[in-house]
């Protein structure tokens, strides 16, 4: 009443799901395979973009245009 639309609660408007908790873990696992491997990687494709999942290499590009499509 009075005009006003109600707005949705914080906890339903940023709710985090169980899937969301997942994709950041791994890309918490991710970060650390990077910051672990980066002189190796960085010496085995210098100049490149470097995609890296599941802590593994999973494509290198000349620029990052190349390198996303390489992922499609």
């Amino acid at each position: 009443m009075g005009g006003k639309e109600a707005k949705p609660s914080m906890n339903k408007q940023f709710a985090v799901t169980s899937k969301d908790k997942r994709d950041i873990n791994q890309f918490k696992r991710d970060t650390l395979f990077l910051e672990k491997h980066r002189k190796e990687l960085v010496s085995k494709h210098p100049n490149r973009w470097i995609a890296v999942y599941k802590r593994r290499v999973q494509a290198v590009g000349s620029d990052l245009e190349n390198l996303l499509k390489t992922l499609d």
